[in-house]
């Protein structure tokens, strides 16, 4: 994403924020730009107050319990301008164990046919709700709506995942 916006976009300014050191160091080695900053920090310690005017979060919320997640959002809320966007990308929980069920299924064939083993299908399968902590659709909609972004709507949605956009 970040090379597709430095090559069709103005940017003032591009901010990456990861709490991962590694994930800091690959950024900074991809994205050689004088407009590029780069922040080792937790989603939920961002110091940001009316800067941006978009924001993505791309499979990180999902990580972070529901306090946490609430915690982040707003943080991601408050570093945005009036009219700024927040994007976000998250794996989403099931309404229902069946569907659970089913959607995790489905992932562990597909992660098969790729050529990965049983095992380690089984085991990438088994963080659900362990490693990771998916919410389902509505509750990830409340949690925005409750962070009073103006309008919140699903820009994508695919097996266990969507995509969700709130302008401020």
């Amino acid at each position: 994403m970040g090379s597709v916006a430095f090559e069709n976009i103005d940017i003032e300014k591009f901010v990456f924020c990861d709490s991962s050191e590694e994930m800091i160091g690959i950024a900074k080695a991809r994205f050689q730009n004088h407009n590029a900053e780069f922040c080792v920090c937790d989603v939920q310690e961002l110091v940001y107050m009316d800067e941006f005017d978009v924001i993505t979060a791309i499979q990180v919320n999902h990580y972070l319990r529901i306090d946490e997640r609430r915690i982040a959002l707003k943080k991601c809320y408050e570093a945005l301008k009036d009219n700024g966007v927040f994007i976000s990308f998250e794996n989403f929980a099931p309404f229902t164990n069946l569907g659970k069920y089913v959607y995790l299924e489905k992932w562990k064939k597909y992660q098969m046919k790729q050529g990965k083993s049983f095992e380690e299908c089984q085991k990438h399968i088994n963080r659900y709700k362990k490693d990771y902590f998916p919410i389902s659709l509505s509750e990830n909609l409340e949690q925005m709506r409750n962070c009073e972004f103006q309008a919140v709507e699903i820009l994508w949605l695919s097996n266990m995942q969507v995509g969700i956009w709130g302008i401020k």
